[in-house]
Formats: C-alpha cells, sequence, structure tokens
C-alpha cells in the first residue's frame, strides 16, 4: 500500500496562498499545461507539507518551493503544486511496482476525481488506464465501510460485499508531454536530498 500525507492539503494550501478556488486553479493549471515551455521552466514543489510516508517514510521532512524566478507567477506556483502531487503519487505507484507488479486496474477515487485535467495528468505519468467509478468520491468510505464488515461476524454472505465496479469514464495515457515530464520527475526526486538536510535543522 502506498500513501500520500497532503496531496488534498497542497491544493488548498496554493488555493488559500493565490487566494484562488479550486476550479479556477485547476483550470489555471490545465492552460498552463498546453505550453511546453511553461512547463520546462516550471517552479518546482516538494508536497511534504507535512511530512511523507510513501517512499520516505520520513515525518520531518517539509515541502518546499525550487527554481522561483522573477517572471514566476500565481499560476506557475499552482501548476507546480499540481505536479509536484502528481509526481508524489508516481513515487508511491514505482514503490509497489518494486513489490508487485500485478495489477491492471487503477480507480480514481475522493476529490481529485472530480478533475479530468488532473487524472489525463496522472494516466501520462503512471503510463496507465485510469478508471472513475459511480460515486468515486465516496470510494475510500465506501472501503473502509466494506472492510468493516468482512469483520462482522453476523454477516455471513461476505461474497455480496463487493459486486463488479461501474466504471463511468476511462482515461488513456497521452505520450505528448511524457519525456519533458519524466525529466521533471528525474530533477524533482534528486530535491528529497537536499530538502531533508534542511529539515533536520528544525523542530516542527
Amino acid at each position: 500500500m502506498s500513501v500520500m500525507l497532503s496531496a488534498s492539503n497542497c491544493l488548498d494550501w496554493i488555493c488559500a496562498i493565490t487566494n484562488t478556488s479550486i476550479a479556477d486553479t485547476l483550470n489555471n493549471v490545465k492552460q498552463f499545461y498546453n505550453d511546453k515551455n511553461f512547463i520546462k521552466n516550471s517552479t518546482y514543489f516538494l508536497p511534504y507539507l507535512s511530512g511523507e510516508r510513501t517512499p520516505h517514510n520520513d515525518p520531518h521532512i517539509r515541502g518546499s518551493l525550487h527554481s522561483i524566478k522573477t517572471t514566476t507567477n500565481a499560476t506557475d506556483l499552482q501548476y507546480a503544486v499540481i505536479e509536484g502531487v502528481s509526481f508524489g503519487i508516481l513515487d508511491g505507484v514505482n514503490s509497489i511496482l518494486k513489490v508487485n507488479n500485478n495489477f491492471d486496474k487503477i480507480f480514481m477515487v475522493g476529490g481529485g476525481s472530480k478533475s479530468s485535467f488532473w487524472i489525463e495528468l496522472l494516466a501520462v505519468l503512471l503510463n496507465r488506464k485510469l478508471s472513475v467509478c459511480d460515486q468515486s468520491e465516496f470510494g475510500a468510505a465506501l472501503g473502509v465501510a466494506r472492510l468493516a464488515m468482512y469483520q462482522d461476524a453476523t454477516i455471513d454472505n461476505k461474497e455480496n460485499i463487493i459486486g463488479e465496479i461501474k466504471i463511468s469514464k476511462t482515461y488513456e495515457p497521452n505520450q505528448d508531454n511524457i519525456d519533458l515530464l519524466l525529466q521533471r520527475y528525474s530533477i524533482w526526486k534528486d530535491l528529497y536530498n537536499s530538502n531533508n538536510k534542511i529539515a533536520k535543522n528544525f523542530n516542527f
């Protein structure tokens, strides 16, 4: 299992400091993403606002912005946050693949499943088909409820607890920006080591 601590918090944080709604932020990022030159020269963001579990297991690491320039604006920062969180998710999937690559279905759940752009970006990075199911925003809660039902000794027909998931939409990976994104991911991964040296000097 891969766990990311601050994915939604990062989006809430950047929306708050840029005084922009989530919908407008995602729309800004979508427009920004259409320009390869913008992506290439964008700021980098480490999404560790409250530490991280996968793959670092480091409660002391904190978030950081890198490569800020005089031309850096609010949309650039918004894109950096979305990209940084997406890279963190890719980190998690890569950690899973090291121990088990026997899975071919990935379902998007929670609030992030409402953004077609973000799912498309993740499909590119993960190079996998991603699916959104009916009522995907309740997926996590339903999963917990079903696990609890499995442990309930009064329920006899446990094979009826989980049925076939009804898919409402699928997203195939688009290869247009994959090389550029993977180049940035390679740089982004190295930033953890520098940030880790700084984090050790603070008491949080």
